[in-house]
């Protein structure tokens, strides 16, 4: 497969949902392990970090002072939002054909949070002053969550009226309420992060992220149109 294939989504559902959406998920998470593997716990005891005790951001600090891990979660958070374009424009591709403002409207959405998500890695509370980098870290993790609990919003949206202006006997997806469950959680975890605060519901929060991407992957529909569209593809 060529690179413009894959981030324009040119690729199949199977491929979407079994291939990219784990590797997704697992580059993610393998990020977060290898960063927190590599810290140099072996040469000063200040290093050592109990995931869910300590906040995520601090993997990822300590860069300049020999803390290799915060190398991999740099290039790591990086790399997502690049091999999650092509996730992300595969949607695309699909909500077009029913709506191509709408599509374009997802598309943006989703693919700010997930520069937003890089963000949180490229910044880490020092690089390139403190002030700023805090700044440009807070507005990375507050707008990855955002975006991907808005872009959770508009998937909702946008199935519940295809599937309830398609006939009964028609419908080939899931039922709105199982996507709205997708909000629910993304929503439920930030309120919990805002009642009690502390690292377990912020790496909580993270996790979620991949919550919606697992989610949405095995949810979607492989055929999204519109009865209409339907008719006339099956007269011609």
């Amino acid at each position: 497969m060529k690179l413009k294939d894959f981030l324009g989504g040119n690729f199949d559902h199977a491929f979407w949902k079994n291939r990219l959406c784990p590797v997704l998920i697992g580059q993610f998470l393998g990020t977060l392990l290898i960063a927190w593997a590599l810290r140099p716990i072996w040469v000063d005891d200040s290093w050592r970090y109990i995931p869910f005790q300590n906040y995520i951001s601090g993997l990822g600090g300590g860069r300049m002072e020999g803390n290799i891990g915060a190398w991999v979660f740099l290039i790591g958070f990086c790399a997502f939002p690049i091999i999650g374009t092509g996730w992300n424009s595969y949607l695309y591709r699909k909500f077009s054909r029913v709506s191509k403002i709408f599509a374009v409207i997802l598309w943006v959405t989703f693919e700010l949070s997930m520069i937003c998500v890089a963000f949180v890695g490229i910044f880490d509370g020092v690089w390139p002053n403190t002030d700023t980098s805090r700044l440009m870290h807070f507005i990375g993790a507050t707008f990855s969550f955002m975006g991907h609990t808005i872009s959770a919003v508009l998937v909702f949206i946008a199935i519940s009226i295809i599937y309830w202006k398609t006939p009964s006997n028609s419908r080939h997806m899931h039922h709105p309420l199982k996507f709205a469950l997708v909000i629910v959680e993304l929503v439920g975890v930030y309120l919990l992060f805002s009642a009690f605060g502390g690292p377990t519901w912020q790496w909580l929060i993270m996790l979620s992220l991949n919550v919606f991407l697992l989610a949405i992957s095995r949810l979607f529909p492989e055929d999204l149109s519109f009865p209409t569209q339907k008719i006339i593809a099956e007269e011609s």
